[in-house]
């Protein structure tokens, strides 16, 4: 049985949580389904941007969430909306700009704010609480941390349990660094009244992580070292390294203060030994760790060498620091050409839109843009006065027999250019096909339409068009019928009407115009 695209969406869902790579073939299957619409492509562009982010490609993250953005601000996706821009406030926070990354923060937030997307405006707050937790400014950081946390305070709130762990995690930490035991003891209750059948893993971890922040707080020192010995043993096989890493650095600095030199030691090592020491601004954090470690415990050999690895990240750090502000001045210029370029595109785009609709003999509207528009203005809810007329060259085919097509080519530019001279901007003059014309007329009445098809017959006559095979005059003249309605609901029966009108025209002798007696 073939997978449907939204079961395929679902599993992508599932699949960036512990399979990037199934995750992008999944991305990249969505891009190559032929059923794909416009919202599946965007979703297709936000999570292959997931993807590259995940894997540290901004060059590819930016382009995949360009082509996101362009798709999903176009129509209106409000739902991905939230997502890209959480992405780029994520980019620009790891270029070290701040401000951009709030500014894209905030538009995510009023977006979620506005679908009533908790779990997501209360994610917005949490990574707003980090940047100014980054700057050191705990104050601010505990006030959005706080929010964050507020905001999940909704009854029956759907997988709430792992954004309230997170942030209550967060709220602790936070008040364990500003020495504000009440909010911690607080907040660590608060943690305990998750159900714990409700626990992942992860959330477990954090668990163990706050009780050695609660315990280490009213000074009951062993109690929090057996909560760190119990978060010791679960963090061997846990796969979120990335959380591992993150609290191990705050737990290495707790063990400094303590003065546990064994546990510390071994903190020490297992961060230095992470995946995550790589990066020059972490490796920073954790060297001025090592030296912090070796000024505790009066290690003056190994204080010495750290001090010199000290001095070389911050060095690379510092490098790092201005390549990001380079990379992220880079990316502004890359998204503000990019919506140059889309705005090009925009314009190409109708440029060919018109091209399609334009009849090239006679530079009117053509039939693919009659049918259209009049399906459009028939499927209207509400309707306005409404005019259609049918036009036919009299005699077209004897002209073209004796005078030749080229030469019939230029009479229907002729009779294009005298429909065309005289409509106001509510006429649409289109060629529907050989040599019949029809005439779309918005918000005008019958003597309107009178009124202009008496200066389109008059413009004919003056250019005196010799057709000396027709059997109404001796030169070229043009048969009307047309209809006025009230309310148009079916585009056939308008045609049929006004061909009915043509058609009694032509039995008056042609060269004339015959109105409907009545409007539908």
């Amino acid at each position: 049985m073939e997978t449907s695209i939204n079961q395929i969406k679902d599993q992508i869902l599932i699949a960036r949580q512990n399979d990037l790579e199934e995750s992008k073939r999944l991305c990249l299957s969505l891009l190559n389904n032929n059923n794909a619409d416009y919202h599946t492509y965007a979703f297709a562009y936000t999570f292959l941007a997931d993807y590259y982010m995940a894997k540290d490609d901004m060059d590819n993250c930016t382009y995949m969430l360009y082509m996101a953005k362009t798709l999903s601000e176009k129509n209106n996706f409000e739902d991905l909306l939230i997502r890209i821009y959480l992405y780029y406030g994520m980019i620009y926070l790891n270029y070290s700009d701040y401000q951009t990354s709030v500014d894209h923060y905030f538009k995510a937030l009023a977006l979620a704010k506005k679908n009533n997307e908790t779990l997501f405006i209360s994610a917005i707050y949490n990574n707003i609480a980090n940047i100014f937790e980054s700057a050191d400014d705990l104050e601010e950081a505990f006030a959005y941390y706080k929010q964050s946390y507020e905001t999940l305070k909704i009854p029956d709130l759907p997988s709430r349990y792992s954004s309230e762990a997170i942030t209550l995690t967060n709220l602790c930490n936070i008040s364990f660094q500003q020495g504000k035991h009440d909010e911690l003891a607080l907040y660590y209750a608060m943690f305990k009244e998750i159900p714990e059948e409700a626990y992942t893993e992860t959330m477990l971890f954090l668990f163990y992580f706050n009780k050695f922040l609660y315990k280490n707080s009213v000074h009951k020192y062993d109690e929090a070292l057996v909560a760190l010995d119990q978060l010791m043993v679960l963090q061997e096989k846990m796969e979120d390294r990335l959380t591992v890493y993150q609290m191990l650095v705050y737990i290495g600095d707790i063990l400094i203060s303590m003065k546990e030199k064994t546990r510390a030691s071994k903190v020490l090592t297992m961060i230095q030994d992470s995946d995550s020491a790589k990066e020059a601004i972490n490796a920073l954090k954790i060297v001025d760790m090592k030296v912090r470690f070796c000024e505790q415990f009066d290690l003056e050999d190994e204080l010495k060498q750290a001090y010199k690895e000290y001095y070389e990240a911050n060095r690379i750090s510092s490098k790092i620091i201005k390549k990001n502000s380079s990379n992220g001045l880079k990316a502004k210029i890359t998204l503000h050409q990019s919506n140059d370029e889309r705005m090009a595109i925009q314009h190409q785009n109708k440029r060919l839109e018109l091209m399609m609709n334009i009849d090239e003999p006679t530079n009117l509207l053509n039939r693919r843009f009659f049918d259209h528009y009049l399906v459009k203005l028939c499927s209207e809810d509400v309707c306005h006065p409404l005019g259609l007329a049918m036009i036919d060259i009299d005699c077209f085919k004897e002209y073209n027999d004796y005078y030749g097509h080229i030469e019939g080519d230029k009479i229907l530019y002729e009779v294009g250019d005298s429909l065309n001279k005289y409509k106001m901007d509510t006429f649409h003059i289109c060629r529907y096909g050989g040599d019949e014309f029809a005439c779309i007329f918005e918000y005008c009445s019958g003597d309107d339409i009178e009124h202009y098809l008496k200066r389109v017959y008059d413009d004919l006559a003056a250019k005196q068009l010799a057709h000396i095979k027709s059997t109404v005059a001796s030169r070229v003249t043009i048969s009307t019928g047309f209809i006025m309605c009230k309310e148009c609901s079916d585009m056939e029966f308008l045609i049929r009407c006004a061909d009915d009108e043509l058609y009694n025209a032509k039995r008056k002798g042609r060269n004339c115009w015959s109105k409907s007696p009545q409007s539908i």
